[in-house]
């Protein structure tokens, strides 16, 4: 039987994690007979509650829960996430509410037309300076490799089958941040085929935990390098 996953990361999420759950639950039960899920949450270090209460969703049978001890940081909980996924597809999607649970059909529905496919958001009802880094950054990339096919390309919402995943464990992911960038570039380097697909987006209700707005000039600074060093391994 085909297989998804359904891959999150979470740290310190306990006020938004229980409906989260619940919410991708109910979209994963209208999955056909056909095709079976699993949904596996790599808990990074929480001091909230969160491994808590993941650890008891984990004994019920309704999840898979890998726990750090100490903060790894979302690259390193990526990459134990992947790991640990099986099957032909992985869907992967940030936690803190802030996607629509139900756009997960627009990409479900389009799982072999690519073999990475992200959620272009084109809806978004978070901060006006989010919105001009996403443009920035994805003006930036299509200069850089003169294309017109990124639009958002660190988007963390995202579909992509196992010959992706093996590539993106192969290469261990080298970015300091953007980590979703790097990803889209590994997958069109190796000619396979990139897809973005329209979405909607409300952000998070408070700090990103991911990249906060103090860390975004530093990571800026880290994506310019990460990608000249990328073009000088990848030349075409």
């Amino acid at each position: 039987m085909p297989l998804i996953n359904l891959l999150l990361l979470a740290h310190n999420e306990i006020d938004t994690i229980r409906e989260e759950i619940c919410n991708w639950e109910r979209v994963l039960h209208l999955l056909p007979e056909s095709m079976g899920y699993r949904i596996i949450v790599v808990e990074d270090g929480s001091s909230d509650g969160t491994s808590q209460l993941l650890a008891t969703y984990h004994r019920e049978g309704r999840l898979v829960h890998l726990h750090e001890d100490k903060r790894a940081g979302y690259k390193s909980a990526l990459l134990r996430g992947l790991s640990a996924c099986e099957g032909d597809f992985i869907f992967f999607s940030d936690t803190g509410m802030k996607n629509d649970f139900n756009d997960f059909w627009a990409l479900y529905f389009r799982r072999d037309a690519a073999d990475l496919l992200v959620g272009r958001k084109i809806l978004r009802k978070d901060s006006r300076f989010r919105r001009f880094l996403t443009f920035s950054l994805n003006l930036y990339l299509n200069k850089v490799f003169s294309s017109s096919v990124f639009g958002d390309v660190d988007s963390g919402f995202r579909l992509f089958n196992r010959k992706s995943r093996d590539i993106f464990l192969e290469q261990k992911l080298s970015f300091r941040g953007f980590v979703g960038c790097e990803m889209v570039l590994i997958i069109i380097s190796a000619g396979m085929k990139y897809l973005e697909v329209p979405i909607q987006y409300q952000g998070r209700q408070g700090e990103s935990r991911g990249l906060p707005n103090r860390k975004i000039p530093v990571s800026i600074l880290y994506l310019i390098a990460d990608i000249r060093n990328f073009r000088k391994r990848n030349p075409s």
